[in-house]
């Protein structure tokens, strides 16, 4: 009798040491657990915020605010319709302006496809025509007129002849082009054969900056000997009074909400946040 009670009596204190060894390694083992998830929740947490600082830091060269001059006063520029197109079609509104190049595979389609976004969003709002249009320029008006560009619209964009008055894409001659992109607007493109595009590449690739990546872009298909544009990703605010006010370079990677904050602050209209 006496030995059964002691062996009981052992068997319960085994158990007992036995539960409580298992409930201090679960106890460690979650709490580790949760010291991982914190760890790495607060590692996550470093790691956006120095995330978010550098690509705020980027936009912020991306970008240059101020007044520089007025925008291009013309009466002889022609639209992806063939249509005449004078600057006063302007007047009175924010332009967002671009500048194409119609068989471009980089920059170009890039760049229309990321502003359609935009373009949505301004047209579900009301202001698309009424308070805001945009204005793009042909970059290569030699080698693609009006049909060219008309196609590019609707291939690129799905827009098509109707949408013109949203949308003005505009040509003109190489000496007036230049004049409205060079002269008033300082983008300094650059029209590049095929032996200079590729030397062009090669010191881009050895900079870590050649976007290898090429957009698809229906028009280069049986195109025409044409040259290859560079240095033109970029976009240009102007304000209702014709004042140029914001410049942003790398313009095909710059933020709708940016753009739309500029917007707001021209036409000033409430509930928007200052630029930044």
């Amino acid at each position: 009798m006496s030995t059964n009670i002691k062996q009981e009596d052992f068997n319960q204190r085994s158990y007992f040491w036995f539960s409580v060894s298992v409930g201090v390694f679960v106890g460690l083992v979650f709490g580790f657990a949760i010291s991982s998830i914190v760890s790495t929740v607060r590692l996550h947490e470093a790691r956006s915020h120095i995330d978010t600082r550098a690509a705020t830091d980027m936009m912020k060269s991306q970008v240059e605010r101020g007044r520089f001059g007025k925008a291009p006063r013309f009466t002889d520029l022609i639209d992806q319709n063939g249509a005449k197109v004078a600057s006063t079609r302007f007047k009175g509104k924010v332009q967002i302006v671009s500048f194409i190049a119609p068989y471009g595979v980089h920059s170009s389609p890039v760049l229309v496809s990321h502003l359609m976004n935009l373009y949505q969003e301004l047209k579900q709002s009301g202001l698309l025509g009424s308070k805001v249009v945009f204005v793009s320029y042909n970059l290569d008006p030699t080698h693609a007129g009006p049909p060219e560009m008309s196609r590019f619209m609707q291939a690129i964009a799905g827009l098509g002849p109707a949408d013109a008055s949203n949308w003005a894409f505009l040509t003109g001659s190489e000496s007036s082009i230049g004049a409205v992109v060079a002269g008033r607007y300082a983008v300094q493109y650059r029209p590049l054969d095929a032996a200079a595009y590729r030397a062009y590449a090669r010191r881009m690739q050895q900079r870590g900056q050649y976007d290898y990546a090429e957009a698809v872009n229906p028009l280069t298909q049986n195109a025409p000997p044409h040259p290859h544009i560079v240095d033109h990703d970029e976009l240009v605010l102007v304000a209702p009074d014709g004042d140029i006010r914001v410049k942003i370079k790398q313009a095909s990677a710059y933020p709708d909400d940016r753009i739309l904050q500029d917007i707001a602050a021209m036409l000033k209209l409430p509930g928007m946040g200052k630029p930044g």
